[in-house]
């Protein structure tokens, strides 16, 4: 089973899919450098730090409330119609992207019911070359909150099953044979041979 962070960015990739200029180019955990041909294209990578909040040391059972940092990265190439400043088109697409990417996460800060909340913490923006093409790039750090129940340690069978126990009262004063009260409590039978 996935964990959660992986879950919430492979929602993430599919409600972005087909919502952006990028079309169905929408990847996550992509760490291949992305070709002149791809873009332009998104990127999504779940958080390699998250925090906890302490308050869930009070919960029982323990649920972790987490909030992780996950990077959106929208590409744009520049048009390649020639005319003008290359570098200007190139920013005002790359803004475009950005708006699209926001408007959809925006639009479902639950991220289809897999977190608690997502906001927009942060962008940057810059410009690089690949091949012979000037191409834009927007990372957007999204804040989501997500729960999750603390995992269950694995399971120990390394020591005999409490089964029976053996009860012996006195009645009190002198002990008397007459006034012991033995009995024996079954909690849990032994299971039949396999």
């Amino acid at each position: 089973m996935p964990h959660q962070r992986q879950v919430i960015a492979e929602k993430v990739r599919d409600l972005l899919l087909g919502q952006t200029v990028a079309g169905d180019r929408v990847f996550v955990n992509r760490h291949l450098p992305v070709r002149e041909d791809e873009v332009p294209a998104i990127l999504v990578y779940p958080a390699l730090t998250e925090r906890v909040d302490p308050e869930s040391e009070q919960t029982a059972p323990r649920e972790l409330t987490r909030r992780a940092d996950f990077l959106v990265v929208g590409l744009v190439p520049a048009p390649d119609d020639g005319e003008g400043d290359a570098e200007a088109k190139v920013l005002d697409a790359t803004n475009d992207i950005a708006v699209e990417i926001e408007r959809v996460m925006h639009g479902d800060q639950l991220l289809g019911g897999v977190a608690a909340g997502s906001i927009l913490t942060g962008s940057e923006l810059e410009t690089d070359t690949v091949g012979d093409r000037l191409i834009g790039g927007i990372g957007l750090t999204y804040e989501v909150t997500y729960r999750t129940l603390a995992p269950e340690p694995p399971a120990a069978e390394t020591f005999d099953r409490f089964r029976t126990a053996n009860t012996t009262f006195n009645l009190g004063g002198a002990v008397h044979a007459d006034d012991v009260v033995e009995d024996q409590v079954v909690v849990q039978p032994e299971a039949p041979p396999p």
